[in-house]
């Protein structure tokens, strides 16, 4: 993707924090590595009423007054993973490579 593409606006800010890139008629573009993607497949298009997404607090740690901080600072590890419901099926695409 061209970094052209990439806004650089509060908006664009906060959507590479989330690891979007840029937005084309809705759809939110994420770059993932290959090694997630299935075998001889380039994208994925996924409604959210098709997934189920769970999230789960992995680990955290505490620390106390750390340097350039004055109170408490909360770090923690998140882990994340979604599942298509049977029922919503025809809501994800994926596109093969020839």
């Amino acid at each position: 993707m061209d970094n052209m593409f990439i806004k650089a606006s509060d908006i664009g800010q906060k959507m590479l924090v989330n690891g979007q890139v840029g937005e084309v008629d809705g759809w939110k573009i994420v770059p993932v590595p290959s090694s997630y993607m299935p075998q001889n497949r380039d994208f994925i298009c996924v409604h959210p009423a098709a997934t189920v997404a769970a999230e789960k607090l992995e680990d955290y740690k505490t620390h106390d007054n750390p340097p350039g901080i004055n109170g408490w600072l909360v770090e923690g590890r998140v882990r994340y993973d979604a599942f298509v419901l049977d029922s919503k099926n025809k809501a994800v695409y994926t596109h093969k490579n020839a």
